[in-house]
């Protein structure tokens, strides 16, 4: 209420709107972690849905393994599950979508690493870009599928290395306390 009525957001002419409607996404409410039940969610997407705007929902690569949320996943216009697997997925997730007359769309995203945000030990919870052919395989796959929108995931998020905007290849050591603790793994532009 804030944005909209105190700071007019939706007055700016860069916000993004599709169909007319202001777009927002939300994100994680079936996610297993986030502990909401559906009838949570189901309230405060409707509170949304409410005031007329262009619902994006964010869900877990597995989303269809989880049928007691189908319902509150129709609520939406579009839903993106965040790093699928494959091609096959994304067909799996487009015709689902689509028997509900929604929209698929799919993440594309130029590698992984939970290695500085989560201190893990390289290569544990890491993809590697393996110089671009990694997304190149996402993109082509959400063209694949059908899709005419994809979401690039993520811009800046340098903390999961899966930022596209360019960055340092002049980064610092990899943290080791003595040799007792280390962890992280630096990526650079290749």
């Amino acid at each position: 209420n804030y944005l909209v009525n105190q700071s007019g957001i939706l007055n700016d002419p860069r916000y993004l709107r599709e169909n007319g409607k202001p777009v927002l996404f939300i994100w994680g409410f079936s996610v297993p972690d986030r502990n909401f039940t559906v009838s949570q969610a189901d309230q405060i997407i409707n509170w949304f849905t409410n005031q007329n705007l262009y619902l994006i929902g964010g869900v877990h690569s597995s989303w269809q393994a989880n049928s007691s949320w189908f319902a509150h996943y129709q609520k939406y216009d579009q839903l993106l599950a965040w790093m699928e697997s494959s091609l096959t997925d994304l067909n799996s997730q487009k015709s689902q979508l689509n028997g509900w007359g929604m929209k698929i769309l799919p993440h594309a995203w130029p590698g992984f690493s939970w290695n500085n945000l989560q201190k893990t030990v390289f290569p544990s919870s890491y993809t590697s870009r393996n110089g671009g052919a990694f997304y190149w395989t996402r993109l082509y796959n959400a063209i694949s599928c059908g899709a005419d929108q994809l979401f690039l995931g993520m811009f800046d998020e340098y903390d999961e290395g899966t930022a596209i905007m360019p960055m340092s290849d002049n980064h610092p050591d990899i943290y080791n306390a003595g040799g007792t603790n280390t962890w992280g793994n630096y990526l650079d532009n290749e």
